[in-house]
């Protein structure tokens, strides 16, 4: 509410006067609906929503005081539900139908006069003449008085309902437009919506007096010149648009209510009455001649929906990834985003959804753009995905044989080997920054589960310092000369190479999985160094079902089961491979889908 109370305080805004208007109309309608469901869920809070519209609203406005008080603000008696009303109060006169016949004859020569000539050239049906415009409205009154199937129906409260709110904003445009002309007609309107809407045990008047209820309204919109182009004429406009548009959603909802094909007649009758005419131009705005095209948004609001409804409904999509979720605000955020998710997808799939993403970029104004691209470390050079420009700013991103190793390494006298992973280390170190959906499963981190590092940056750091530790304990090993320690130290360090991983895990024949197998593919160069040198080495990476590698893990509470990805059964991942060093067993360890 803070930001509408500061609104509503800049009593010289035109936006705050309509807000107000619109509150005013809120407030009336939400009382009678309280009145009405009192037994309804909810209830309560609506008290305290309407209690916070009045609080919001209370400030007295510059000329209320000019208003006649009326008993429309007074607490309402809650319409009694139609069970209650199905036969008359005894000693009370029953409601009739009401006639207007005379009344159409003694206002037809006076008001035709008022009415402007209308074109026979414009196309629109002229408005027609002052009895039948009488009769417009009169109908309305027959409908909330005089049928007694249909006043105490769902359309009914509706009807009613809409005329509580054009009551309350109609007072309301009194109060701003005090001296505009045309307000003592307003106040007495006022004064006989009131009337018609307060529940009454008297009966209801004549049918001429009633007749003049709501001419009165239609000499007010059509005839009276110094009124129908005023302020206070527009807001009486546009609260009928208001009723109208609410009935039509009223009869669409009660569609075997009693009285609809008397509100349908009515619906009609509130368009002709506020239809665009040459006759009464004056009360509403014109449209142009030519229709106006739609204005387009931003490029990049386009390009964010564009790629929302693409990505976001492909079913084929989140087999891969899961359930997609691109939270981006701008587009070089989300353009980062979704090129990650891309990344994580088989190639042939990862290359199809690039393009369509670029051809998407190049329909809203982007351009492709291969020179600003964030670069990560790497033994060769490769444009992962390319950059935008144009309209659509955005940066792409590469692998660089010129970008520098990450700091925290060691950065000289590397074994060429080591030097790939040293690359590859600072490329997931560059990359953890890149992407908040990375995740870890580093046992010796966290045994009991898979953890999202931009949610927990205590599990982050955890994660970083243990892969840089296990890095610089193979460089150590290395200089050693100890094939057997390298050969363990390799090890742990592919063991934290490949617990960097996706929820669900990548499949391997995507670009993240193929980096991946490269880092493993350095272990049977060790290991066959062992094997030259006399030792008895066996390793092996554990996929396809998980009761087949089941035997090679230490057990099943050491590995960790998931629910999505893959297929049930089978591994998802190879976390750590097994091993076994002259009689020394390393076991295993695998993320795999359960069987449920």
């Amino acid at each position: 509410m803070e930001h509408l109370s500061n609104l509503l305080n800049k009593k010289d805004s035109d936006l705050s006067w309509v807000l107000r208007l619109s509150l005013r109309g809120m407030a009336a309608q939400l009382k009678e609906a309280i009145a009405k469901y009192t037994t309804d869920s909810g209830v309560q809070e609506c008290q305290a929503l309407l209690k916070e519209l009045d609080s919001l609203l209370k400030p007295t406005l510059i000329n209320e005081e000019k208003i006649q008080e009326t008993k429309f603000d007074d607490a309402l008696i809650p319409i009694t539900p139609p069970s209650e009303n199905e036969e008359s109060s005894p000693g009370k006169t029953p409601l009739e139908p009401i006639q207007n016949q005379e009344k159409q004859e003694t206002n037809s020569s006076e008001t035709n006069d008022l009415l402007p000539p209308i074109s026979s050239n414009d196309g629109l049906e002229p408005i027609p003449s002052p009895p039948e415009n009488e009769q417009k409205l009169i109908g309305l009154q027959e409908v909330l008085l005089a049928d007694n199937k249909i006043k105490d129906s769902d359309l009914g409260w509706v009807l009613r309902l809409s005329l509580r709110g054009m009551a309350a904003q109609l007072k309301e445009a009194i109060a701003k437009y005090a001296t505009a002309p045309g307000v003592q007609e307003c106040q007495t309107l006022l004064e006989e919506i009131d009337l018609l809407l307060e529940p009454s045990l008297e009966p209801i008047p004549s049918p001429p007096e009633n007749e003049l209820k709501l001419i009165h309204l239609w000499k007010l919109l059509l005839t009276d010149n110094k009124i129908k182009d005023s302020d206070l004429g527009w807001v009486m406009r546009l609260s009928l648009r208001g009723m109208a548009a609410q009935l039509k959603e009223a009869i669409a909802k009660y569609t075997t209510a009693p009285g609809v094909q008397e509100c349908q007649t009515l619906l009609e009758k509130l368009d002709s009455l506020l239809e665009p005419s040459e006759a009464n131009n004056r009360l509403i705005p014109i449209p142009p001649k030519e229709p106006l095209s739609p204005i387009p948004p931003p490029p990049e609001n386009e390009m964010k929906i564009r790629l929302r409804v693409v990505f976001l409904t492909d079913n084929k999509l989140s087999e891969y990834v899961g359930a997609v979720e691109l939270n981006s605000n701008n587009v070089s955020d989300l353009w980062q985003e979704l090129q990650c998710l891309l990344l994580r997808l088989p190639e042939s799939e990862a290359n199809r959804w690039q393009n369509q993403a670029l051809e998407l970029a190049l329909k809203v104004g982007g351009e492709k753009e291969e020179r600003s691209l964030i670069p990560l470390p790497s033994t060769k050079d490769e444009i992962l995905y390319p950059g935008l420009t144009g309209k659509l700013k955005a940066q792409g991103l590469c692998l660089s044989t010129q970008e520098k190793l990450d700091s925290r390494l060691t950065q000289t006298n590397l074994p060429e080997e080591l030097l790939f992973l040293a690359k590859v280390i600072s490329l997931y170190l560059k990359f953890i920054e890149l992407d908040p959906q990375i995740h870890h499963a580093l046992k010796a981190v966290d045994r009991f589960g898979v953890r999202c590092l931009s949610l927990d940056s205590e599990q982050k750091s955890k994660y970083i310092n243990a892969l840089i530790d296990r890095f610089q304990r193979a460089v150590t090993t290395e200089e050693s000369g100890d094939i057997l320690k390298i050969l363990e130290a390799r090890i742990d360090l592919d063991e934290a190479i490949h617990s960097l991983v996706y929820v669900p895990p990548v499949p391997r024949d995507s670009w993240w999985g193929k980096l991946q197998k490269e880092c493993r593919d350095t272990l049977a160069v060790i290991s066959t160094r062992a094997q030259n040198a006399g030792y008895q080495v066996r390793i092996r990476p554990l996929w396809g079902s998980y009761a087949d590698i089941f035997s090679y893990s230490q057990n099943k509470n050491n590995d960790l089961e998931r629910d999505s990805g893959g297929t049930p059964g089978e591994v998802l991942a190879c976390l750590r491979v097994y091993a076994k060093i002259q009689e020394e067993v390393l076991p295993g360890r695998v993320l795999f889908r359960g069987q449920r």
